[in-house]
């Protein structure tokens, strides 16, 4: 179940953020649950703690709010991989620069409170959409970043020769981990399969297979030497055509 968490001292601004939160979802038809704190107290390092993999943090800047040091709080908890929205005033021009100014993982700065309702309503169907996608990823940890990689943006990994070093190959980039392939195989699904001791592949992503030459071709034209005498008989079995 997702979970919205309003931070804000203004009543009105709570109610106003409920009414649209709940015509959001129920016309969405999603369960959610809406928690409200008014200030940077116990109660909400609390719930921080609790570190809810669903979160929506809704942050209100105000003399009593602090939102900076509330994010600073979420991404201790969290690591990194907490999603929320931080609206701020935009008349305290000293705290936008700061925001703007800090690295901010899936974070929302929203200086036209004019507009803040539709884009409020915009960055929570952006999240909804997040989580959906993410919903079968791959997450890896690198200089205290989780990577949420969507599976079906995988066309191979590659461990790289003589080396703890392991290459992503996404449709649009590349990253790079220090993981054993044994590892990150541990965290596929179904649509992967290992095709050398040194490649997994996305069948999914696979364009065209030539077992005579050992190469695999993938949906973004590129092609690679990737598949190994010993695993040439498993490829058979899984595409018959061939």
């Amino acid at each position: 179940m997702l979970r919205i968490v309003l931070v804000n001292e203004n009543e009105e601004n709570i109610r106003s953020a409920r009414n649209m939160i709940a015509g959001l979802f129920m016309e969405k038809d999603i369960a959610y649950k809406c928690y409200r704190f008014s200030k940077n107290d116990e109660k909400l390092e609390k719930y921080i703690s609790n570190k809810n993999k669903q979160d929506i943090f809704v942050i209100v800047d105000s003399p009593n709010i602090d939102s900076i040091e509330i994010m600073n709080k979420i991404r201790k908890k969290y690591h990194n991989i907490a999603p929320f929205i931080i609206i701020v005033d935009t008349e305290n021009e000293k705290r936008i620069k700061d925001l703007k100014n800090k690295v901010l993982y899936n974070t929302e700065i929203i200086t036209d409170l004019k507009s803040q309702t539709n884009k409020i309503k915009q960055v929570v169907n952006e999240v909804l959409e997040y989580f959906n996608i993410n919903r079968e990823c791959l997450m890896l940890k690198k200089n205290n970043i989780i990577y949420k990689i969507a599976y079906s943006d995988i066309l191979y990994i590659e461990k790289e020769a003589n080396s703890k070093l392991c290459s992503i190959h996404c449709k649009t980039e590349v990253l790079k981990f220090y993981i054993s392939l044994n590892k990150i195989k541990e965290s596929l699904n179904k649509s992967f399969i290992q095709t050398h001791r040194s490649f997994i592949v996305n069948k999914n992503n696979i364009l065209k297979i030539n077992l005579e030459k050992g190469t695999i071709k993938f949906v973004t034209k590129e092609e690679k030497y990737a598949i190994s005498r010993s695993y040439k008989k498993e490829l058979k079995e899984i595409y018959t055509n061939i």
